[in-house]
């Protein structure tokens, strides 16, 4: 079994920080979650405040890497710590080699390369740890 420690999270690229949500984040946070424009392209429904609330409460304490589950992280820039988006991972129950990941971005931090870079770290980080031998990904046509 692949066992994170506490010291996956955060992890710094050149632009941004890959972290656990803070209480801080919970406007941004719902703001592109309540997108009729972003959620379109993902698997869940928009949250009400309340659902918002406790999902980053979750989160802050979630044991990262329980096979079956996901675990999202926040995407943040590095040099304001304003969230930007986040990036879920789940590690596949019947396969624990394999890690399912996806992400999502605020519209204003679309089209800026922030989703390549922090998915980018993200893959790498997760082969370092030597137990992950693939990755995949579902994307939905945005054309």
């Amino acid at each position: 079994m692949l066992l994170f420690s506490e010291s996956f999270l955060p992890q710094a690229t050149e632009r941004l920080i890959l972290r656990r949500f803070i209480d801080l984040d919970l406007e941004r946070f719902l703001a592109y979650r309540q997108d009729p424009q972003v959620a379109r392209f993902q698997g869940w429904s928009m949250l009400s405040n309340a659902e918002a609330k406790l999902f980053i409460n979750e989160m802050q304490t979630a044991v990262i890497g329980i096979p079956g589950e996901w675990f999202q992280i926040a995407i943040a820039h590095k040099q304001s710590n304003l969230l930007l988006g986040d990036i879920g991972m789940q590690i596949y129950a019947e396969n624990p080699t394999i890690v399912e990941i996806g992400f999502t971005l605020s519209p204003d931090a679309q089209g800026k390369g922030y989703a390549k870079e922090a998915v980018q770290a993200l893959i790498n980080s997760l082969f370092e740890l030597e137990a992950i031998n693939k990755w995949h990904n579902k994307s939905c046509s945005n054309g």
